[in-house]
């Protein structure tokens, strides 16, 4: 595996977790300061970039303890789609549990989509 997919994988990464960043920084602006009219699209924002930033700080995490960049994300890809086999999509129970559940979930595909043809196991 290159050095080129390694950055690649970074980069993903660090744009995922600013992306999740930033979206609660809006979110907190909104509630502190201000009329809160676009509240729940700024919390449904938040849920969606918070589910899709997790794996990636997983697999950062993974890599740090691996030494290697590549590595952790192979690490994280096979416990992502092992995961995401085993348990499916669940549901909350109640609708804000139920939109993080599916943020969640939606997250962990887009990993899967998005990782896999960098380190070789999907096309």
């Amino acid at each position: 595996m290159n050095s080129a997919n390694a950055d690649r994988l970074t980069s993903y990464a660090n744009t995922a977790i600013k992306r999740d960043l930033d979206a609660r920084q809006r979110l907190a602006k909104s509630l502190t300061g201000g009329p809160a009219f676009h509240l729940p699209d700024l919390i449904t924002t938040v849920l969606g970039n918070a589910g899709r930033a997790a794996p990636y700080r997983q697999a950062l995490d993974a890599a740090e303890f691996a030494g290697d960049t590549v590595k952790g994300f192979r690490i994280t890809y096979a416990a992502i789609l092992k995961e995401v086999i085993k348990q499916g999509l669940g549901t909350g129970e109640t609708p804000v549990e139920d939109l993080q559940k599916r943020a969640d979930h939606e997250g962990l595909l887009t990993f899967l989509r998005d990782v896999g043809p960098l380190l070789g196991i999907t096309r």
